[in-house]
């Protein structure tokens, strides 16, 4: 890899860190328990103390929202999707 993908690569990673830490707390909690820990809903649910289909709905709300932010850079994804 060069330099600049290191680079690239380095850039990104950052700027999703920072789009992940403005989601809202379940929903950044269930998206980094799911896709970044790789746990099964059933094994998040456990730990935010909710039901699997809410881990779920928390983890799909949660990449709805990161996935609008890539696409469309300036939304402000604390504020929720309309």
């Amino acid at each position: 890899m060069s330099v600049e993908e290191h680079v690239e690569r380095d850039e990104t990673s950052r700027e999703l860190a920072e789009l992940v830490a403005r989601l809202p707390e379940r929903q950044r909690a269930a998206v980094v328990l799911r896709h970044r820990e790789g746990l099964s809903a059933a094994q998040a649910a456990q730990l935010l103390g909710c039901s699997e289909g809410a881990a779920r709905s928390q983890a799909s709300r949660g990449l709805d929202k990161l996935r609008l932010s890539l696409q469309q850079p300036g939304v402000d994804i604390e504020r929720g999707i309309a």
